[in-house]
C-alpha cells in the first residue's frame, strides 16, 4: 500500500487493513513521543524558572534552557484528504421483505450459471456475492435488477423499492460531451433544482471549476463518485437496495 499525503509518499507492506493498522500505530507513537517531550520540556522549564536568578545554580539553569532548545516536537497533522459525504435518502417505508427470489435460473449456450436459486432478503440486510471470475456474479446481479431476463423463476422486490445499480463496466455512461454539472443534472427528480445538483456535487468534493469540465475526462475514482451521485439524485439504494458489481479498488477517496 502506498499512502500519498501532503505531497509525501509512504509505502506500507501488506494489505489495506494492515496499512490502516500500521498508519494508526505510527501516528499514536508520534503523539506519545510528543507527550513525553512536552513533559520533559515542562520539567526543564520549571527548573529554569526557579533557579535562573540563583547564582549557585544559574549555570545549571542555562544548561537546561539549552536542552529545551534541542528538543523538537514532531508535527502530527490531520490527513489532508477529504472524504465525500454519501448518504441515500429514504422517502417511502419498505415492507419487511426487500427481495424474494424463487427458482431463479439463468445461463447461456454453455449451460446454466445458476439454477433454482431461492433467496429471501429482509429490509436492512446486506448480501455479498463472492466467487471467481466467470462464475456468474455479474449475470446474477443483472438478473436481479432486471437488466437480464431469467430463463425461469421469479424476482420480486418490495413495492416501494427503487433499485440503484453501480455497474462493473460503466465507461459507456461517460461517452457524451456533457459537463460534470450537465451529466449529474440528467438524474434530477421532480422538485429538484440546480442547487440540488450543486449540493450533490459539492458533497462528492467537486469544486466550482470541476463541474465545468467534460465528465468524460474525469479519472476512474471521480467517475465512481459521479455514479454514486447519480444514485443519490435518483434516490436509489433505499434501505440497501443498491447493487454494486465488483466495486473498484481505487475506492471513493
Amino acid at each position: 500500500m502506498a499512502d500519498l499525503d501532503y505531497g509525501e509518499l509512504r509505502v506500507y507492506p501488506g494489505n489495506y487493513d494492515e496499512y490502516m493498522t500500521a498508519a494508526t500505530q505510527a501516528r499514536e507513537r508520534l503523539l506519545a513521543d510528543n507527550a513525553k517531550k512536552k513533559a520533559q520540556i515542562a520539567e526543564l522549564q520549571s527548573f529554569v524558572s526557579r533557579f535562573s536568578a540563583n547564582a549557585s545554580k544559574s549555570r545549571q539553569a542555562t544548561s537546561r534552557a539549552r536542552q529545551i532548545d534541542k528538543i523538537k516536537l514532531e508535527e502530527v497533522k490531520a490527513s489532508s484528504r477529504q472524504n465525500p459525504f454519501i448518504r441515500f435518502e429514504q422517502d417511502k417505508k419498505l415492507f419487511r421483505n426487500a427481495l424474494e427470489v424463487e427458482g431463479l435460473t439463468k445461463g447461456f449456450d454453455n449451460g446454466p450459471l445458476f439454477k433454482n436459486l431461492n433467496l429471501l432478503l429482509e429490509v436492512g440486510e446486506k448480501l455479498a456475492v463472492l466467487g471467481t471470475n466467470g462464475v456468474g456474479k455479474s449475470t446474477l446481479l443483472k438478473t436481479l435488477v432486471g437488466d437480464l431476463q431469467p430463463d425461469s423463476g421469479t424476482v420480486k422486490w418490495s413495492e416501494n423499492a427503487r433499485i440503484g445499480y453501480y455497474a462493473q463496466d460503466h465507461e459507456y455512461e461517460f461517452e457524451n460531451d456533457l459537463t460534470v454539472f450537465e451529466w449529474m443534472s440528467q438524474w434530477k427528480q421532480e422538485g429538484d433544482d440546480e442547487q440540488a445538483v450543486r449540493s450533490i456535487l459539492g458533497r462528492l468534493l467537486f469544486s466550482q471549476d470541476d463541474i465545468k469540465k467534460p465528465a468524460k475526462v474525469l479519472s476512474g475514482g471521480e467517475k465512481g463518485r459521479m455514479l454514486f451521485g447519480k444514485l443519490m439524485m435518483q434516490k436509489a439504494e433505499h434501505s440497501d437496495h443498491g447493487r454494486t458489481d465488483q466495486p473498484p479498488g481505487y475506492g471513493i477517496h
